[in-house]
C-alpha cells in the first residue's frame, strides 16, 4: 500500500513517491489534496537504501548461484532495478520538519 497524507489521508501517487525517493530526498514531498509536507523517516530512508543496494550486493557476493561474474552483475543490476520500483510501497513518511528547519 502506498503511503498516505498524515493530514488527510490521501494515497500519493506511485510516480510521485518514486520520483521523490530518487531525488533530494530532504526537500518537503507536498499532499497533493492538502499540501501538507511530509518527510521520508530515517526508518524509511535505511529501508529504501536496503531495498536498492543491500539486497543487491547480497545476492551478488554471496547468494548468485552462476559462476559467470558478468551474469551475476547484470542479475544484480535487474535485481536492483525491481527493489527501486518495490520501494514506494515500503517508504514511511512523517510531516515533521526535518532537523535544522525553522518556521518563520
Amino acid at each position: 500500500m502506498l503511503p498516505q497524507c498524515k493530514n488527510c489521508h490521501s494515497a500519493f501517487g506511485w510516480k510521485t513517491v518514486c520520483r521523490y525517493l530518487m531525488g533530494f530526498q530532504y526537500q518537503p514531498l507536498n499532499c497533493h489534496d492538502c499540501g501538507q509536507e511530509h518527510f521520508v523517516t530515517v526508518s524509511g530512508r535505511l529501508l529504501n537504501s536496503l531495498l536498492m543496494i543491500g539486497i543487491p550486493m547480497i545476492f551478488v557476493f554471496f547468494l548468485s548461484p552462476f559462476s559467470n561474474i558478468f551474469l551475476t552483475i547484470v542479475i544484480g543490476f535487474c535485481l536492483g532495478f525491481f527493489c527501486s520500483l518495490l520501494s514506494p510501497y515500503f517508504t514511511k513518511l512523517k510531516m515533521d520538519q526535518p532537523s535544522g528547519r525553522t518556521n518563520n
